[in-house]
């Protein structure tokens, strides 16, 4: 048995509420994958691997800058 739960409202967001963009990057094209995050084995840090739509893959880093 499947369970299913939707809950809609029609009063707009308050600015609290609202979730807020922290870095924004372009792309070639448009995005195919769900972005994977990574462990960047040197610096330990997180980053982002995704590919778009000219199969080209993309290595994101934490403040949004292509590394390659």
């Amino acid at each position: 048995m499947i369970y299913n739960t939707l809950f809609l409202n029609s009063e707009p967001l308050s600015e609290e509420i609202r979730p807020h963009v922290v870095w924004q990057t372009r792309l070639g094209s448009k995005v195919i994958m769900k972005p994977v995050s990574v462990l960047n084995h040197l610096t330990g840090e997180r980053e982002l691997f995704v590919q778009d739509e000219k199969n080209t893959i993309y290595l994101i880093n934490d403040a949004g800058r292509i590394l390659w």
